[in-house]
């Protein structure tokens, strides 16, 4: 579960290395590849920034991510 705000929306995430976007390079439109040195910073995709902050630059925003059971 992700939750912005009042809106809370059922999402599948992904767990990586802090190294993944060290050996792969993804084009990022806002920040750095940095934050995944920080276990309570995340990199979403353009689409996710969107759906969660419209236009709005999502660096320094909040969202709180809760894992069910089973963490899948």
């Amino acid at each position: 579960m992700i939750k912005q705000g009042d809106q809370v929306y059922q999402e599948k995430l992904r767990f990586t290395d802090p190294t993944f976007l060290e050996m792969f390079t993804f084009p990022l439109k806002w920040g750095t590849a940095s934050p995944l040195n920080d276990i309570n910073s995340i990199v979403i995709s353009k689409s996710a920034s969107e759906k969660y902050f419209g236009d709005e630059n999502p660096i320094g925003q909040t969202l709180l991510v809760k894992f069910g059971k089973d963490k899948r």
